[in-house]
């Protein structure tokens, strides 16, 4: 009976260890095939002694923000890349040629994203679709030429959107119709000969709006749709930059 007892709480045992033991490395993800910059980012968000095979969800979970704008060279965006990243809330890329689809739909709190001077032509349809607490977009510098439908129909928190300097011919229609709150609006550099007759009506908190340096004079009253409010408290831009006029509105 002894030698049975003592049989049992060995395996007892071991089932034990072996459960805590599922417990404590269960979780480890492997990163190592994500993109380059971004598995260094990560590991370095971590600590200098992290490794790509041996991260864990809770590691990953833990971060905040990814910061790759100091890595050198022109890269892609590929799927999988953000997955597990979960509470992202800021992300500052580099020079980005492109995202592919859904590379969002795993970071619902993200709040700011910065993918300045990147050589994108286009961006994903339903990019921003699980983005919802989305407050700030930094696109200025890129190549693109369109915008998808629907692009900012999900971002109702949108403050600033930097689209400077790209090579946009023109704009989906309403696609400023689901961004109440938004405050900054840079659309300057780019190629659009005209703006769709309300385009700008739902933005009522709008206070700074740069568009020079399309193939337009000046922005048409319609633009606004039928609001009849104030235009003057609109800005050309924001501080700290100087310089900054009202707004020139003039007959479509």
């Amino acid at each position: 009976m002894k030698s049975r007892s003592h049989l049992l709480l060995a395996i007892t045992l071991v089932l034990i260890f072996v459960t805590v033991s599922a417990c404590s490395t269960g979780d480890k993800i492997n990163i190592c095939d994500r993109t380059s910059q971004v598995q260094k980012e990560i590991l370095y968000s971590l600590s200098n002694s992290a490794k790509c095979d041996s991260v864990t969800l809770k590691q990953l979970e833990g971060i905040s923000t990814l910061y790759l704008k100091a890595h050198p060279g022109r890269y892609a965006i590929k799927e999988g890349d953000l997955d597990d990243l979960s509470n992202l809330k800021e992300i500052h890329f580099g020079r980005v040629s492109s995202f592919p689809e859904g590379i969002f739909d795993n970071t619902p709190k993200l709040k700011g994203l910065y993918v300045a001077d990147g050589t994108l032509v286009s961006l994903p349809d339903g990019i921003f679709d699980n983005t919802p607490e989305l407050d700030w977009v930094n696109l200025n510098g890129n190549n693109l030429r369109s915008l998808p439908e629907g692009v900012f129909d999900n971002t109702p928190k949108l403050t600033s959107l930097d689209l400077l300097n790209n090579d946009l011919i023109s704009l989906p229609d309403g696609v400023f119709d689901n961004t109440p709150k938004l405050n900054i609006l840079f659309i300057g550099g780019n190629n659009l000969t005209s703006l769709q007759p309300g385009i700008f009506e739902n933005l009522l908190e709008l206070e700074y709006l740069y568009a020079e340096g399309n193939q337009f004079d000046c922005i048409p009253h319609d633009a606004f749709g039928s609001r009849t409010d104030d235009f003057s408290k609109i800005r050309t831009v924001p501080p700290p930059f100087q310089g900054g006029t009202e707004i020139t509105l003039c007959d479509s």
